[in-house]
């Protein structure tokens, strides 16, 4: 899958409403902003490789596994006042029978603006069987002057248990990063921090569980 676009509006990247469905459901099991479901936040255009998709200069790619049975359907809507006077898009599949079982791709974007202060932020509530691939995470501090906020941890809860099985040391930690990223924008294969910006205290990062789904 590879996109291109033009546009005039300097929200483009927000306001351009990626949604794909799979076998004729009602609700998209894709929804999300096109700068976003790409890995890039605030509408900031920032480039960058991973393992499976990326940002390189004007495209943006993704090499997600996307199975569907009976059919897919691919939208993207600009919910902007402004035209995206240019679109150009690649979409490539093969024919090959892996079962209906098979599990079908979701990803989804949520905000919360601002954040509940001294609760946690939910980053994805599921059930059923699946995997839970990764997540490309834009936040920015109340305090426009510090990185504190990034003291905090990711906690999964898996199967229903009472205290979460995972709990790390911090948020940019499991990003891969380290000391409140201070190297720095990077990209690799699983995990970056593809934006900064420390006037507004404003960061960007992915972070793929490929080898390591949960």
């Amino acid at each position: 899958m590879w996109f291109t676009i033009l546009s005039d509006d300097p929200d483009a990247y927000r306001n351009l409403i990626l949604r794909f469905y799979w076998d004729g459901e009602e609700n998209p099991s894709v929804e999300a902003p096109f700068g976003d479901f790409f890995g890039m936040g605030f509408s900031e255009y920032a480039q960058y490789s991973s393992a499976i998709q990326g940002v390189t200069s004007g495209g943006f790619w993704s090499y997600w596994p996307m199975p569907f049975t009976k059919g897919a359907i691919f939208e993207a809507k600009n919910i902007g006042d402004t035209p995206i006077t240019d679109l150009y898009f690649g979409i490539q599949y093969n024919d090959v029978d892996f079962g209906v079982d098979t599990p079908r791709f979701h990803a989804k974007w949520r905000r919360e603006n601002p954040t509940t202060i001294n609760q946690n932020y939910t980053i994805l509530r599921a059930k059923g069987a699946g995997h839970y691939c990764g997540t490309a995470m834009n936040m920015q501090s109340y305090d426009k002057g510090s990185r504190l906020f990034l003291e905090g941890d990711e906690m999964i809860w898996v199967d229903g248990e009472e205290e979460a099985s995972i709990k790390g040391t911090g948020t940019e930690d499991y990003f891969q990063g380290g000391w409140y990223w201070i190297n720095g924008p990077f990209s690799a294969l699983y995990h970056g921090l593809t934006y900064m910006d420390l006037l507004q205290c404003r960061f960007s990062a992915y972070r793929l569980h490929l080898p390591d789904p949960i």
